[in-house]
């Protein structure tokens, strides 16, 4: 069934509309956040040596909170919240936020979901919860079959499954949407060592260096 132009205008409007309130929101949070940041008599050194407790992390904190007394459905402040959270750590405190967001928003806000989906899947890969991870970088993937970093996701955590033929196709992938990324060899090589196969094991990782020659982790790894 064809869409009519009426029906094209109808979603263009309510896009452009809803474009419009977040950078609004997006405003808010900015004013808000350079106000509590010009009153703080702290360094950006010392932020990065107290993490989440530092004076400005709670500030930003603390706008967030406020926002979300006003209006707790607000999910487009639970991922922002959540994504804080997930970079001091935090990652109890980011996995209650960013499910809530996902409940919360729009199945036609495609970007956002696949943003929060990709949160989601790193907080459980990096807390061991791989198979919840897989779900969550399928679910990616399906919103956004072109993302890189989505499919190199999948891959290592099919990988960490032992789903060893999953993650070689994924890593094939990666070599088709990015010919000059050593990730492809060096994953590709992990699987040939599983297969038992290290000679096409070594070439993998040889191809790897020649891609990315400053690289030295990817010295360790051929070591």
């Amino acid at each position: 069934m064809s869409i009519s132009s009426d029906d094209h205008k109808t979603v263009y409007n309510q896009t452009s509309h809803n474009n419009r309130l977040q950078r609004n929101k997006e405003m808010k949070i900015l004013r808000f956040l350079l106000i509590a940041i010009s009153i703080l008599p702290v360094s950006f050194g010392a932020v990065a040596q107290h993490g989440i407790d530092n004076p400005v992390t709670k500030a930003v904190l603390g706008v967030y909170e406020n926002m979300l007394r006003e209006n707790p459905n607000d999910y487009m402040t639970l991922f922002r919240r959540a994504n804080e959270y997930y970079h001091h750590n935090e990652y109890i405190r980011s996995l209650k936020d960013i499910e809530q967001a996902i409940k919360l928003t729009p199945q036609s806000d495609k970007d956002l979901r696949f943003q929060e989906f990709m949160l989601r899947g790193a907080i459980y890969s990096i807390t061991g919860r791989h198979a919840q991870a897989l779900a969550d970088f399928n679910e990616a993937v399906n919103l956004d079959p072109t993302s890189y970093a989505a499919v190199y996701q999948r891959a290592n955590t099919e990988y960490e499954l032992e789903q060893f033929a999953e993650a070689k196709a994924d890593y094939q992938k990666l070599q088709r949407m990015n010919s000059r990324s050593s990730e492809s060899p060096l994953g590709l090589a992990r699987i040939a060592i599983k297969e038992n196969n290290l000679g096409l094991a070594n070439d993998y990782l040889a191809q790897a260096v020649a891609l990315d020659p400053n690289n030295a982790d990817t010295y360790v790894r051929r070591a």
